[in-house]
């Protein structure tokens, strides 16, 4: 970041200019009337009443350009425009720099500001006025007049005004080019002037003392990378690349301007999104850094260029330079984190490494306000080895430190539930989902933590529900004396806690018991009634159901503010607030500020009847448990556990058979046939009259012709929807129209009209596709395709607009640009990156054997040895892709496919940020590819289908039949091999032999 500049500085600069000015006056003399700017003359329209009057500039037209003349203008033009209004500037970038922050798990912004945040700040308007005043008020032939129009043309940039840009550094680069001797402009390109210097178009900058002394360089060198900055923000790549590669073969480019001209370079590369080459420079432009701050992003962001170019090697030298010179910490984490997750398959020890060192970081004073994101970093490495336990602990240390850092503790408390989201720890993941400020989070990390909300809370509340209750159960059957005690000292905990004096002992059961006459309640058992605790709760309670929750007060049956009527209608008070569990009735209310020993023993279900109810408490929570994992986590294992559970307690009548009816469902999406028969079976045996036996029921008459007319009218669409998919467009449309007259409109899916609807705008009949579209938001508008049919109706219109500018951005790379990284075995190391223009050969696979995956997580990949030599080579320990494998689809389906991914914020799982591109093997046979840093082994891959496979039917890939696609994991050489000879069967094969049940 440019430092600012202090009054006191700014004065001792000027005169220290000044003085040097004077000093070295004498002896410049002849060099300053040899290096006069070109003569600029232009017309101005001036208002009626001034035409008469004369600015500055044209007074001073027609007198002599002496010496004297040109250093006092220099020194006005520089110090009282010039300097004010670039001083200007680089405040106005420094502030955009400090409002931006950049999100490290993410690719980085080129630049560490937005043209959007100094576009809105005021201020460049005062520095477009300056810069006019300062060329109009003084001699056009001064030194400092080509400075001025480049700055004027940076303000026009950081304005957005791109248009005004490239006009101020058009005038510069035609006003200031090289003349003719007699004065007339010389051709661009010509090499009369400049001799050997053929088809040059650069100025050939002087290395005159005194011009370096006195004035800046000549800003028409640097005009022409502005101009390739313009054209790159404009997102004109084609005029972009014209003239960068017109630069950098230009003889007589200055040496000075090679860092900026990295610059520009990498910066048209990152928009046009080849990360190899975009990489390379920004790394070559690191010197063109401000600050040490400036310095370590940049290697970052060459880092993360280099990831998603698959240069691992070269991202892991890159985040290690970024760590090196990092002052920020929270960039410092982040770049040792990837590179943990790139080499912690050549390094084990990595990730222990990494954690010894952010441990001794938290220690230190200087660190002291930062421990909070140290502690979340080194749960992120904890989480890489899947040490979900260790990781929990270390995120309740960073939510404990952080006390200011709301995006940060909402960060904490994201992981934390995700950890125990994978963990299987629902309920305990429910409190830290429900901490989250989603404001705060990413779109993709807000919608997961909405999603997982209400199913977590559901299951806590259950979880809640269970605990209390069994441990009242547990408690009520242990013995007497016991019990008592244990409730007794849950009392004095419970008074200490609030800062109340312990109750005074009413004798209890192990006090000696005094001869008493007859019971006081009529019930002669030999014990005093007040040393007969069971009594004494039975006598609690019964006093509440008749005259309910009484203050101790005098009058109180007198009080018709504390009648029974009022105390049951209100569930607050003066007494407290009531608490009453799922599915009991009032007598089960408790008062929980009541914490004397009877109210508690009071709530223990001592008889066999409150036994009863609180066994089918517990059974009715653990059916909401189990629907909540059913329906709305979708862990099926899990939710079968908990069924069964149901089914094994207490019979409840309806909890049973709604529980048989979900058991079959779920058993049949984990693929038991055999226990979802079963299941079925002993509903219909046991409960054949109810509804759910009658829904599971597919014999029945009603039932079969209901199938029968579902099935005809299933593979009629799906015949029409197959057709539509391969390209044989004409056939589907007149088998749709069959069978819309067999079986009319309710058989129409959304998904059937929306690729009817891509036919449509594929063969540009945009009236019927604007039909389907409203077909699509007025029938389906719950659907997930309806917002898109409303995205695409509203970008119709604009349709031949959008084709013509897209046409414009085609860009063929030159050869000689393309980068190539050698292919290498794991034995040996990648060398340097090169460019050549000869085509690259075949890579030959290592012969070095894979090593197996050592992982005891059951969802990652385990190899196994394959006998047949094979010219794919797996590697399961190397970086993967997950690719979706599309055959038999007509390719304006999988360019919708590819748009979908792209377009949905949902491809990016909690760990993984994917991008997504196209590759034909051969006619009707594609894949589309997904890439991600993070995919850096086949575990990894595989962790991320599970993840993104139910998404893509869900919620992605909504209008494509799960069965059209498969997913599948490949890496780079793999994908070479396939490009030369396209068996796909051969290939999943393999990938079947290697990880067998997995695809």
């Amino acid at each position: 970041m440019t430092n600012q500049l202090t009054p006191s500085y700014t004065v001792f600069k000027y005169l220290r200019r000044l003085l040097h000015g004077w000093l070295l006056l004498a002896m410049c003399l002849p060099a300053l009337m040899a290096t006069a700017q070109p003569k600029l003359e232009f017309q101005m329209k001036k208002p009626k009443q001034f035409e008469e009057r004369k600015l500055g500039s044209e007074k001073m037209a027609d007198k002599k350009f002496t010496p004297i003349r040109r250093f006092f203008q220099n020194t006005y033009t520089h110090y009282n425009y010039y300097f004010n209004a670039n001083e200007k500037l680089i405040k106005i970038i420094d502030q955009a720099t400090e409002t931006q922050k950049d999100d490290y798990t993410e690719l980085l912004s080129f630049f560490p500001y937005s043209l959007k945040t100094t576009a809105a700040n005021g201020d460049i308007d005062s520095i477009l006025q300056t810069v006019t005043t300062g060329i109009l008020l003084h001699d056009l032939r001064n030194d400092w007049i080509d400075n001025l129009y480049l700055l004027m043309g940076k303000a026009y940039l950081h304005r957005m005004d791109f248009d005004s840009a490239m006009m101020s550094f058009q005038f510069l680069n035609t006003s200031y080019a090289p003349k003719e001797k007699d004065g007339y402009d010389q051709p661009i390109g010509s090499n009369s002037v400049e001799g050997s210097y053929a088809f040059s178009i650069a100025t050939k900058e002087k290395t005159n003392l005194a011009k370096k002394a006195l004035s800046r360089p000549p800003s028409r060198n640097e005009s022409f990378l502005w101009m390739i900055r313009t054209l790159t923000a404009k997102g004109n790549y084609l005029d972009a690349s014209s003239l960068l590669s017109t630069i950098k073969n230009d003889p007589v480019f200055p040496e000075r301007l090679k860092n900026e001209l990295n610059e520009v370079t990498a910066y048209m590369y990152y928009g046009l999104q080849q990360y190899d080459s975009a990489a390379v420079y920004t790394e070559k432009a690191v010197g063109n850094a401000s600050s040490l701050h400036d310095k370590a992003r940049r290697y970052y962001l060459a880092a993360q260029l280099y990831q998603l170019a698959g240069m691992r090697n070269e991202a892991s030298e890159a985040y290690q330079q970024a760590t090196k010179a990092a002052i920020d910490p929270v960039m410092e984490i982040y770049a040792r984190l990837n590179t943990i997750r790139l080499r912690k398959s050549e390094d084990p020890n990595i990730i222990d490494q990494n954690i010894a060192d952010l441990k001794s970081l938290a220690k230190k004073d200087s660190y002291r306000n930062y421990r909070d994101i140290i502690f979340y970093a080194i749960a992120l490495f904890e989480v890489e080895r899947n040490g979900y336990e260790a990781a929990d602990n270390y995120l309740q240390t960073s939510i404990r430190f952080n006390t200011d850092n709301a995006a940060q503790r909402s960060s904490s408390f994201q992981l934390l539930g995700n950890v125990r989201y994978a963990s299987k720890k629902y309920g305990q993941a429910a409190m830290p989902y429900d901490s989250v400020n989603t404001s705060l989070s990413k779109k993709a990390d807000s919608l997961q933590t909405e999603m997982r909300r209400p199913g977590t809370k559901a299951v806590f509340e259950a979880d809640e529900i269970i605990y209390l209750n069994d441990s009242l159960l547990k408690l009520a059957l242990t013995p007497e004396p016991e019990r008592s005690n244990a409730v007794r000292n849950i009392a004095k905990i419970l008074r200490k806690q609030k800062g109340l004096k312990e109750e005074l002992s009413t004798g209890g059961t192990s006090g000696a018991t005094p001869a008493t006459t007859a019971d006081l309640f009529g019930n002669n058992t030999g014990t005093w009634y007040f040393y007969d605790v069971p009594r004494r709760a039975n006598g609690f309670n019964s006093f509440r159901e008749k005259f309910g929750d009484r203050p101790n007060v005098d009058n109180w049956r007198r009080s018709s503010s504390t009648s029974v009527t009022n105390k049951r209608a209100t569930p607050g008070g003066q007494t407290g607030t009531f608490v009453e569990t799922a599915g009991v009735d009032e007598k089960e209310k408790f008062d929980t500020s009541d914490i004397s020993f009877d109210n508690l023993y009071s709530r223990l279900p001592i008889s066999e009847e409150r036994q009863l109810k609180t066994k089918l408490r517990i059974n009715n929570a653990l059916y909401k448990k189990a629907l909540a994992l059913h329906e709305q986590i979708e862990d099926y294992p899990e939710a079968i556990k908990y069924y069964e559970m149901v089914l094994e307690n207490v019979d409840s009548g309806q909890l049973v058979t709604q529980s048989l009816f979900n058991l079959i469902h779920c058993y049949t999406k984990v693929g038991d046939t055999e226990l979802a028969n079963k299941a079925r079976r002993l509903l219909q045996e046991k409960y054949g009259q109810s509804p759910q036996a009658k829904a599971a029921n597919s014999n029945s008459p009603e039932q079969k012709a209901a199938t029968q007319k579902t099935t005809a009218a299933t593979n009629a669409y799906k015949q029409v929807y197959n057709l539509f998919l391969e390209g044989k467009f004409k056939e589907a449309t007149q088998l749709k129209q069959q069978a819309d007259s067999s079986f009319g409109d309710n058989f129409w899916t959304p998904q059937l009209l929306y690729i009817e609807t891509v036919y449509l705008l594929q063969s540009k009949q945009d009236s019927l596709a604007n039909r389907q579209l409203d077909n699509i938001i007025s029938k389906f508008a719950d659907h997930p395709l309806a917002e898109r049919a409303k995205l695409i109706k509203e970008v119709l219109p604009r349709r031949k607009e959008i084709e013509d500018y897209l046409s414009k951005l085609e860009v063929t790379r030159a050869t000689e640009e393309r980068m190539v990284v050698p292919v290498t075995t794991q034995a040996t190391k990648p060398g340097p990156v090169t460019t050549q223009t000869q085509k690259p050969s075949q890579p030959v696979a290592p012969t070095v054997a894979p090593k197996p995956v050592k992982d005891t997580v059951s969802t990652q990949l385990v190899e196994t040895k394959v006998e047949k030599p094979s010219r794919f080579n797996l590697l399961p320990n190397a970086s993967q892709n997950v690719a979706i494998v599309l055959e038999n689809i007509d390719p304006a389906y999988v360019n919708e496919v590819l748009y979908s991914i792209n377009s949905s914020p949902r491809k990016n799982s909690p760990v993984a940020t994917v991008t997504a591109e196209k590759k034909k093997l051969k006619d009707n046979l594609f894949l589309v590819i997904l890439r991600s840093p993070a995919f850096t082994d086949a575990s990894a891959a595989y962790t991320y289908i599970e993840y993104f496979k139910p998404v893509a039917s869900k919620q992605v890939l909504t209008w494509l039949d799960a069965a059209k696609y498969r997913f599948i994991i490949i890496n780079d050489a793999s994908i070479e091999a396939l490009a030369q000879d396209p068996n796909m069967a051969e290939y999943e094969q393999l990938l079947k032999q290697t990880f067998p049940g997995k695809f």
